[in-house]
């Protein structure tokens, strides 16, 4: 979701600042990400953010081999495995 947007004091928590700090530091452009004002609004895109902490902001970030829906069949217990040898559902 590198396209949404938060106020500053949700990425504030991110870098470990507090309210009055993330908007002074918004107000004199020293925020550690991108911040957008918009009037007197300000708003920090989600992809900054990921940049400022070294992530690419683009795509999904789960490894293609271990999509999480797609190795749900390699987790089995013991007793769904009897259950199955039974021929119960």
């Amino acid at each position: 979701m590198p396209w949404r947007r938060h106020r500053p004091t949700h990425p504030a928590r991110i870098f470990g600042l507090g309210r009055s700090l993330a908007y002074d530091l918004a107000r004199t452009d020293e925020f550690p990400a991108p911040v957008i004002r918009a009037g007197t609004r300000y708003r920090v895109p989600v992809a900054g953010i990921l940049t400022a902490l070294g992530i690419p902001p683009g795509g999904d970030l789960t490894p293609s081999a271990m999509r999480s829906v797609d190795h749900h069949d390699g987790i089995r217990t013991p007793a769904v495995d009897d259950h199955v040898q039974q021929g119960e559902p």
